[in-house]
């Protein structure tokens, strides 16, 4: 079974915000479960590594984590 939004949601939701990286390929994530891991990201200060492959993020989306990225040119961003 894949984690998909629902689950994406309870684990963003619970995550401190000293986390560090997250790999979440595969885990059939659309828009709405990585707008929250977006929204995390954006507050996370310590925030350095996410591999997010082989999940059905828009185009769209996908703009909004480059821009994080080109505000944040430390972190690591794998789509």
């Amino acid at each position: 079974m894949l984690i998909g939004n629902d689950g994406i949601t309870l684990i963003i939701k619970n995550l401190p915000p000293s986390i560090q990286e997250i790999g979440l390929v595969d885990c059939d994530i659309i828009d709405f479960g990585g707008l929250e891991i977006l929204k995390y990201m954006w507050t996370a200060p310590h925030f350095q590594i996410i591999c997010m492959e082989q999940n059905k993020l828009s185009d769209f989306l996908k703009k909004e984590f480059r821009s994080l990225k080109k505000e944040n040119p430390s972190i690591l961003l794998i789509l």
